[in-house]
């Protein structure tokens, strides 16, 4: 397995993380209702259609597009990164979603695309195991100090 397999699973886990914290936002949104979600919102977001970028690119290099022109899922992800993420263009027009569970739906869908669609430059054994997990939310949400988080850390690993 090569090395590229490799980073560029990251780069498909570090999105799946996005995705995670998602949902842990939707699952506890009235504990986070004092905290700039929005504005994290939005940042992961961009995040998010970069890490799936990173996989397109290497999966089609100087084929973009005609993958575009052939898969809507894919042309909405490049619309993202590059009308969006990677720099602001004022013609870029925002998809508005109903709610936090149809933004999640919408990116467990781009990313499945990007998976099967990229699957011969990733990894054969990777795969998308959605959890309500945000490591920064849940420390806020519960109060844990970086203290107390070390205390946490000595007495589920001793030897740490």
């Amino acid at each position: 397995m090569s090395v590229e397999k490799w980073q560029l699973a990251q780069s498909l886990i570090d999105a799946k993380k996005i995705i995670d914290s998602l949902i842990y936002i939707s699952k506890n949104i009235k504990a986070v209702t004092n905290l700039n979600i929005s504005s994290k919102m939005k940042s992961m977001s961009k995040e998010f259609y970069i890490h799936l970028c990173v996989i397109l690119d290497s999966a089609f290099h100087g084929k973009k597009k005609s993958i575009c022109e052939n898969d809507d899922i894919v042309a909405r992800i490049y619309y993202e990164r590059d009308k969006n993420s990677a720099h602001k263009d004022k013609s870029y027009r925002r998809r508005q979603y109903n709610t936090l569970e149809a933004e999640i739906l919408d990116k467990k869908k781009e990313i499945t695309h990007v998976m099967d669609l990229c699957g011969e430059v990733l990894p054969d054994n990777i795969t998308l195991d959605f959890v309500p997990h945000d490591r920064d939310l849940f420390r806020q949400i519960h109060n844990i100090s970086p203290k107390e988080e070390e205390i946490i850390k000595k007495l589920k690993h001793p030897g740490y």
